[in-house]
């Protein structure tokens, strides 16, 4: 428990550096490649649960760097990644809409109306 407390700061810090750089990164890339301003805007929400080599570039840290520090560099990262998991569908479906890509015939403002609805049920 002591560790996750020591790490707290620095993998809210992480979580939030990554995504606004995935986010930035990704317009900007776009904008030189010219792509339609749809993927230049929503692309770095699509991108931020993506962390494969995050995971094993923290399994080579943990082996690699001095026992407290490994550690601590793994527990931020996978973390991280149970963050991202946890808000991917979201950042998807609002990246999808956003972009205007949604099937024209069910919205997301209708479905978020539709949950609503069974909420007050």
């Amino acid at each position: 428990m002591v560790l996750v407390k020591d790490v707290r700061i620095v993998g809210v810090g992480y979580i939030v550096v990554r995504m606004i750089g995935k986010i930035t990164g990704s317009y900007i890339g776009g904008r030189i490649a010219n792509s339609p301003k749809t993927v230049q805007k929503y692309l770095g929400f699509t991108l931020i649960p993506q962390a494969g080599v995050a995971i094993g570039l923290a399994m080579v840290a943990e082996t690699t760097l001095p026992p407290p520090f490994g550690t601590k560099v793994r527990t931020i990262i996978l973390a991280a990644k149970v963050v991202y998991e946890l808000i991917r569908p979201l950042m998807a479906k609002m990246a999808i809409c956003k972009a205007d890509e949604a099937n024209k015939t069910c919205s997301c403002q209708d479905e978020l109306q539709e949950q609503s609805s069974y909420s007050n049920v």
